[in-house]
Parts: C-alpha cells; structure tokens; sequence
C-alpha cells in the first residue's frame, strides 16, 4: 500500500469489524484482550500503521491523511466493501479524513478513547 508493507491480522468470520490502534501503540496492546471476543461472531481486520509494531517506517511523513489512505487502500485489497470500525485514542482522527473510505463503507463506529473535531 503506497510503499508501505503494512501488517495486519485477520481473525473470525462475519461482518468485518477493523480494529485501528492508537498512536504509538500496536494491535497487541490496544485490542490484543477484546479481538477474540470480536472474532467469536466478526471478521476482524486489525491493523498496525506506519511506524508501529510491526509495520515498519518509511521515507515519507506520518499523517493522518496518510496512515487512512493506507487503511482504505488495504480495505481494497481485501476487497472489503463495508464494515464497522473500531478506533482507539488518537487513530479516531483517521476517520475523519478525506482519504478515509467514509459513509460509503462503514455502518459504524465506535472511539472508546479518543476526541473528534
């Protein structure tokens, strides 16, 4: 995606559920304790952005901008069309970016911790 080699795990079956980690954290440690429970009765898509975990960074700048085209472009690439997601703390920014899938793919979505302007 754009350059990057973005990591992300799939578990489950269902309705795609895409888990998005918080700034300078990792799937692990932001949804490691509740993506079983999602997994039970959802696809979950969790995903780690440039920089984090275990995708690595690379010669451009991290935006929010940047870091939801990936997301998108990732969607695309597994060829989901619809889903809910789930955002924690500082990634809640990412769906409120232009280059985020938008209305047209999410049902909802959900920011346990985290500010939206």
């Amino acid at each position: 995606m754009n350059d990057l080699n973005m990591y992300y795990e799939a578990h489950g079956a269902g309705r795609p559920l895409v888990l998005i980690h918080g700034g300078l954290s990792t799937i692990e440690t932001d949804s490691g304790r509740v993506l079983p429970t999602f997994a039970k009765t959802r696809r979950v898509i969790a995903v780690e952005q440039q920089g984090h975990g275990h995708t690595a960074d690379i010669d451009r700048p991290l935006t929010y901008e940047q870091m939801a085209e990936d997301t998108a472009q990732l969607l695309r690439w597994l060829e989901i069309k619809s889903a809910d997601f789930r955002a924690i703390s500082s990634a809640f920014h990412l769906l409120g970016s232009p280059s985020f899938p938008g209305p047209r793919t999410s049902r909802s979505c959900t920011a346990p911790i985290g500010c939206f302007r």
